[in-house]
């Protein structure tokens, strides 16, 4: 009974090593991404902004569009697609090779050994990779401001945290939390209700990623709503 007990324990190595994979393997992309959309925001509304003399500002609507929307949306997607399809993969491979039955027969629950530290691991890792994804939008904008249309730095670095407020990082972090948590519910539930053989991993992992991302633009949808 004791030994038993000991199994149930949530061991947390695990979350340790869920939260370096998960970060390790979503920041390089995700900085390329956003670095990539922080140069396109420029580029869609400097123009505009340009014929009403008030170039300046476009440190303002990519600051806020970013922090607020931008930054934990794709971080979210990107995400959804890279750690999210691992996640389905491996719990499907393992329940597919029977090692969640073992895992079962041997008394250790898989929801506490293998669900568990993933779905906190997301919980934590993406609001650290949507400030990542932030900064890294707002520096491409930044170089692409001033050597394409003659924005000063200091400029848009003042415009941007003048238009920047603390809410817009709050809301920004508690949307990713909650996109974290659809998306390791989401992939490890499909994973764990596969059926079938291997072809069947496959299948899932690919309505786990659709799933996921349908879930993150349903919930970014409420929270544009509520945060009106």
């Amino acid at each position: 009974m004791v030994a038993s007990k000991k199994e149930w324990r949530f061991r947390y190595p695990l979350l340790v090593e869920q939260i370096l994979r998960t970060g390790m393997m979503s920041t390089p992309i995700v900085l390329l991404f956003a670095g990539l959309v922080g140069i396109i925001l420029v580029l869609q509304t400097a123009f505009q902004l340009a014929q009403f003399g008030r170039v300046e500002m476009v440190g303002a609507l990519v600051g806020v569009s970013v922090t607020r929307e931008m930054g934990p949306l794709m971080t979210a997607i990107i995400v959804s697609g890279r750690v999210g399809a691992a996640f389905t993969a491996e719990l499907g491979t393992m329940k597919v090779n029977d090692e969640i039955l073992a895992a079962e027969t041997m008394a250790i629950d898989p929801i506490q050994f293998l669900v568990v530290p993933r779905y906190l691991a997301l919980i934590l890792v993406l609001p650290c990779l949507t400030t990542l994804s932030d900064i890294s939008a707002l520096v491409f904008a930044l170089l692409t401001g001033s050597s394409l249309f003659d924005v000063p730095r200091l400029t848009f670095m003042g415009v941007a945290q003048d238009w920047i407020q603390t809410s817009d990082i709050l809301v920004g972090a508690l949307k990713s939390a909650v996109f974290g948590a659809l998306i390791a519910h989401i992939c490890c539930f499909e994973a764990f209700h596969l059926k079938g053989g291997a072809s069947s991993v496959g299948a899932a992992t690919m309505r786990a990623v659709v799933l996921s991302m349908v879930a993150v633009l349903a919930a970014d949808a409420v929270f544009a709503y509520f945060t009106l």
